[in-house]
């Protein structure tokens, strides 16, 4: 009896030991030491707080640095993770004094720029700039009235909108090496229209070589396609554009602002394609090139050619009515010849950073042929340029580079010349001009230059008006 007593407590001694060890039993014992070794209320918030302090001191040291070449300030969202919503921005504001009794100086806000800025994801991002120039409206005076003598009798002063994007793109990166850039892009030309905020030039105002020649701000809708290659020792931008409009070019400024649509109802009849690349072939040295070539005319420019001399009948001399003249009026319309009025743009540059030294140089220079050149003088009445040149030689020096700060003092000299005028459309004595005048003027076939309801100009042709040099018989001399 006692030997089966003993056989039955050993055995129940060891089911108890097997159960356990059951896996039920060891994850009760895994939870327990889980609570155990689990933080308290108080060191959970603990956690909770440095990751925020972590976040909110990430999101204040955003990288300012130059990317895909925009401008630091323009280029916060592309350092940012997914998600990522971005603000910036920057204002000038400065006066002008005239040491002269007739003329005023000046105070102006130039503008207020604001940036906004979404990623979406790792490869496609969304970038806008909106500017308000002239603290948000411009002051012009109108005339209302005139008197008898067709003197400006009264003036009122009005106030036009002065508010406008700048930039607004969608950016696909699909690699490093091809991305694509849909929307109101920058022109890719120069070096100031990428790189316009006022820490990224040294002068108050922009250079004058990139303001007229090449307008400034610059900016076209249209599809740019841009890279780097070579390890990004090259970077390229290249696209179509929405082209100019040259009806408003002028004499002393060629292109500049307003003969670009800047994505204001744009005509797309005559478009633009422009080549940008740079190349950097060693640490702190830029060499960079541009072509720009795009139409102008946009169907607002008849041809200047020796076919407006003939003498055409009116519908009086014809004997049409009403009606027939009217029809006969909008057949002339529809045949007459049009031109696309081709502009040329061609710059070179260079910048050059080394310790507290700064160099920079560009070369810019535009052109027309003569014939669309006169197209657009007779449509003006602007002695437009046939060729625009300019250029400037920059040289800066750091005066803080003897202190420890990273702070930057530039005194800077700056060389720059403009001609917006080196070459224009000319009549010469004893020209084509002169004798198609002698052959008309013994004809009633055609007119002489006298007949044409605005002499010259009909021809292209702007008179200078200094009237010693049409003595030397040169007509259109700037």
């Amino acid at each position: 009896m006692n030997k089966w007593l003993k056989a039955l407590t050993i055995f129940l001694a060891l089911t108890t030991a097997i159960a356990a060890e059951t896996p039920a039993n060891r994850d009760t014992n895994d939870q327990q030491d889980v609570r155990r070794n689990k933080p308290d209320l108080e060191q959970r918030v603990e956690i909770l707080e440095e990751e925020l302090q972590k976040a909110r001191m990430q999101e204040a040291t955003r990288t300012y640095q130059s990317a895909e070449g925009m401008a630091p300030a323009a280029s916060q969202i592309y350092h940012t993770q997914p998600g990522s919503l971005t603000f910036g921005g920057y204002a000038e504001a400065y006066g002008t004094s005239y040491n002269s009794r007739y003329k005023n100086g000046t105070a102006d806000v130039e503008r207020f720029i604001l940036y906004s800025a979404y990623r979406f994801n790792d490869w496609i991002l969304f970038n806008a700039e909106l500017e308000f120039e002239h603290a948000g409206f411009e002051q012009v005076t109108v005339v209302t009235d005139v008197d008898f003598a067709a003197r400006e009798a009264t003036q009122e002063k009005a106030e036009k909108n002065e508010i406008s994007v700048e930039f607004a793109y969608l950016d696909f990166e699909f690699s490093r090496a091809l991305q694509l850039r849909l929307g109101l892009n920058l022109v890719p030309i120069g070096i100031t229209n990428y790189m316009h905020e006022p820490t990224t030039f040294y002068s108050v105002r922009r250079p004058i070589s990139e303001t007229t020649i090449i307008p400034s701000t610059w900016r076209e809708l249209g599809l740019l396609l841009h890279g780097e290659l070579a390890d990004g020792t090259i970077q390229y931008k290249t696209g179509i554009m929405t082209g100019l409009d040259g009806t408003r070019f002028s004499a002393g400024d060629w292109i500049g602002e307003d003969g670009s649509y800047r994505g204001s109802q744009a005509t797309l009849r005559d478009l633009a394609f422009v080549a940008n690349v740079e190349w950097v072939p060693l640490s702190g040295l830029t060499l960079g090139s541009t072509y720009f070539v795009g139409g102008a005319g946009q169907g607002n420019v008849s041809r200047v050619n020796d076919s407006q001399r003939l003498f055409v009948p009116t519908y009086q001399d014809l004997g049409l009515d009403d009606q027939a003249a009217s029809d006969l009026q909008a057949l002339q319309r529809n045949n007459q010849q049009l031109t696309p009025v081709t502009v040329h743009i061609a710059e070179g540059h260079a910048l050059y950073r080394t310790g507290p030294w700064d160099f920079r140089a560009l070369f810019v220079k535009g052109w027309m042929n003569d014939e669309d050149t006169r197209s657009l003088n007779s449509a003006t009445g602007e002695n437009i340029g046939r060729v625009a040149q300019g250029g400037y030689l920059e040289v800066a020096f750091n005066l803080l580079s003897f202190t420890s700060t990273e702070q930057r003092l530039m005194l800077f000299l700056r060389g720059e010349k403009v001609n917006t005028q080196k070459e224009t459309a000319q009549r010469y004595a004893g020209g084509k001009e002169d004798i198609l005048d002698a052959f008309c003027s013994s004809t009633a076939s055609c007119k002489t230059t006298d007949q044409l309801a605005n002499g010259n100009q009909d021809l292209g042709v702007i008179q200078a008006e200094d009237a010693g040099r049409e003595a030397y018989g040169v007509n259109g001399l700037p």
